[in-house]
């Protein structure tokens, strides 16, 4: 069937975006920093005044500024592996530190191949 399919992209690009403030909050951190970023260091990049503050989602704008690098750490599991808009949330864990602690960066759609 001609065209059948033919706004996937466009769909794909907007599904499961339950959300809405995700995906702006993915796209202005992969503007700032598309390399991976530590838990506490992209918490600092949230805090009040600092880079990504007005993108972050509102759940996490509610939580403490002393106990937002424990929730944006629960925040980042609960969404790993997710398309919003056209990022992906993915992990590594950092070998620096024999393993143990995860590395995250938000990838955009072009990159969807690469880990």
């Amino acid at each position: 069937m001609e065209g059948f399919l033919g706004n996937r992209d466009a769909f794909m690009d907007d599904a499961g975006d339950d959300e809405e403030d995700i995906g702006p909050f993915f796209a202005a951190w992969h503007a700032l920093n598309p390399e991976l970023i530590a838990t506490r260091k992209l918490a600092d990049l949230c805090g009040p005044a600092q880079a990504l503050r007005d993108d972050v989602p509102l759940e996490l704008l509610e939580v403490h500024s002393d106990k937002l690098p424990r929730a944006l750490g629960a925040w980042l599991r609960e969404h790993l592996g997710q398309w919003h808009g056209r990022h992906q949330l993915v992990c590594e864990f950092d070998p620096a530190e024999g393993g143990r602690h995860k590395l995250w960066r938000v990838r955009p759609r072009a990159d969807r191949t690469s880990r």
